[in-house]
């Protein structure tokens, strides 16, 4: 991806430097034919058999939906560019997305969505140090359901020039109008030519909180484990007047984030379960390869309580409605359970005929703190041969995420600062805003 710092479009990079996909294909497979020996050959052979069938797949899917749906005369695009750091994305980042998409859409109008991504160096020049990095934040705007194409290394000020470079007729934002550095506007000159278009900041859930939580580990939150009963008797006694996160998930909300397809159409359904607390990279390539093995992604997102027994009294960090929202957010994801079981019984695959479960590379056992006093989760999958393992090909794991904050602590303390201080000056003088 090219680096310019107007900002590039990836599929535009991609257009300019790479050859063909058939010139592509072509040249990597003649190079491992000549370098193959006899079961290579015959190994590269099954690999090519398998990936003309998929090819077909595709052209076949593509052709019935174009049939389905034909493009109507006189429709009207409307490019939309939302630009953002989206680092620690979060429910807010993709509530963002969504309202985006959906702001200036109607009748006879196609909005095609660009998200903008800031990089490192930007960021850490307006706001301070990124906890997820350039690639990290790409790869997860890129899997969102509401993204149709991303643009890298966004200048942090946005102009009508800019607008233009990437051939967007809007750009959006949330009702918390960020400045520079230098105190500027950074959407003074869009606004004012016209090209601005004000969405609602999702409340109660922001990077500066996430971090915030992760910065109080050694306090009432986040304790280090004491005895199991000790520590849930004092968590009922807390949490009930004093929660940490004040997102309101609504049921419209949830509908919103819903996707279009229909369980009806799906021939294997494929189910995964987890925590997916602080989603990150890692979490979004294992649910991408996990749709792979079927036509339908069911997810299931585990109670707080579950992974507070499991993980211990450091977890979960997000409640289970903003780690819910995140899953359900990504485009590779059909539908979800909120506050899935812990065990998947017979009854669970039978009544939501599930045809695959997936699990990842870390078995539930390997993990769980206080796993001993649980049953074994995929005891039944295991038993009727219908558990598949796989590696999501991401070293990243939620206890990664923690340690880059923590080992930066004083880095991230420093931040917050400022941020909370922001985020406090917004919270008194908001004013009702419309959400799309």
């Amino acid at each position: 991806v090219s680096t310019q710092s107007t900002g590039v479009l990836v599929s535009d990079a991609m257009a300019q430097q790479q050859p063909t996909e058939a010139e592509a294909v072509t040249s990597i497979t003649r190079h491992l034919i000549n370098a193959a020996d006899l079961p290579g050959l015959e190994r590269l052979r099954d690999a090519l058999t398998h990936l003309i069938s998929e090819v077909d797949q595709r052209a076949n899917s593509i052709t019935l939906a174009e049939t389905a749906n034909p493009p109507s005369a006189g429709r009207k695009t409307v490019r939309v560019l939302l630009p953002g750091c989206f680092d620690m994305m979060h429910a807010g980042h993709y509530n963002a997305l969504r309202q985006a998409k959906a702001v200036c859409s109607g009748e006879g109008v196609d909005v095609i969505l660009v998200a903008g991504v800031h990089n490192d160096a930007a960021i850490l020049e307006q706001k301070g140090p990124t906890v997820f990095k350039d690639q990290e934040r790409i790869a997860l705007v890129t899997g969102c359901k509401w993204v149709d194409e991303v643009a890298v290394d966004l200048p942090y000020l946005i102009t009508p020039g800019l607008l233009d470079s990437l051939d967007c007729d809007y750009v959006a934002h949330g009702d918390d109008l960020p400045t520079r550095s230098d105190g500027t506007s950074v959407y003074g000159s869009v606004i004012a030519a016209g090209r601005f278009k004000l969405i609602k900041r999702t409340e109660g859930v922001s990077t500066t909180t996430l971090i915030g939580r992760l910065l109080s580990m050694s306090k009432d939150h986040l304790l280090r484990n004491t005895s199991m009963s000790a520590a849930a008797g004092e968590r009922a006694e807390t949490d009930v007047l004093s929660c940490h996160s004040t997102m309101l998930p609504t049921m419209s909300r949830l509908t919103q984030f819903k996707s279009g397809r229909s369980r009806e159409d799906a021939h294997k359904l494929v189910y995964v379960d987890g925590a997916f607390d602080l989603f990150h990279v890692g979490h979004m390539q294992f649910l991408k390869k996990a749709r792979e093995c079927g036509d339908y992604l069911l997810v299931g997102v585990h109670t707080d309580q579950v992974i507070h027994t499991v993980k211990g009294r450091n977890f979960p960090v997000q409640d289970m409605c903003e780690r819910a929202l995140c899953v359900l957010a990504m485009q590779c994801v059909d539908d979800i359970i909120i506050g899935a079981p812990w065990e998947i019984s017979e009854e669970m695959v039978k009544s939501l005929g599930i045809s695959v479960v997936v699990c990842g590379t870390i078995a539930k056992d390997t993990v769980a703190e206080n796993s001993k006093a649980l049953p074994d989760a995929y005891s039944y999958p295991r038993e009727i041969n219908i558990l598949t393992e796989i590696d999501s090909g991401s070293g990243i794991t939620t206890e990664d995420v923690i340690d880059r904050i923590l080992s930066s602590r004083d880095v991230y303390m420093s931040r917050n600062a400022t941020r909370s201080v922001m985020e406090d000056t917004y919270k008194a003088n908001k004013e009702y805003v419309t959400e799309r």
